[in-house]
């Protein structure tokens, strides 16, 4: 009976640890943006349980989602594109202003105050994960 009991409690171990996500994304949110205009601004900050890599996104909100990165160099503001994303194991990436974002292309609609979409992110290793993402006002 005793073996019995072990064995259980291993399985269920076993089983939560896989319930378990390899990463999760949290604080995802976009910009409003004004009328007529067909782009917009994710911003998130992934983290993984595992060493992984951000490969992609996507969103039904948008032909295009690209992952790029601002670099101030001798005073001006560039952007440059990223093709992948290095997610250590329990770090936090962060994709904020004025640094790593996601740019939502072919918008279908403005963005508005309130609203929310889907985004999936694409990972080398834990596959997709679908984040709700909030539409805040523009600062």
């Amino acid at each position: 009976m005793r073996s019995l009991f072990i064995a259980l409690v291993l399985l269920i171990s076993t089983a939560a640890a896989q319930a378990e996500p390899h990463a999760e994304a949290t604080q995802a949110w976009a910009r409003a943006t004004p009328p007529g205009m067909t782009m917009g601004v994710v911003y998130l900050t992934l983290q993984s349980h595992e060493d992984d890599q951000l490969v992609g996104a996507s969103t039904p909100i948008a032909t295009k989602v690209e992952m790029h990165e601002s670099r101030m160099s001798e005073g001006v503001m560039s952007m440059h594109p990223l093709t992948a994303v290095a997610i250590p194991r329990g770090s936090a990436v962060h994709f904020e202003p004025a640094g790593k974002h996601f740019m939502l292309i072919g918008l279908s609609k403005p963005l508005q105050v309130g609203e929310t979409f889907p985004f999936t992110l694409k990972l080398a290793k834990a596959g997709t994960l679908t984040v709700t993402v909030n539409v805040r006002k523009a600062e």
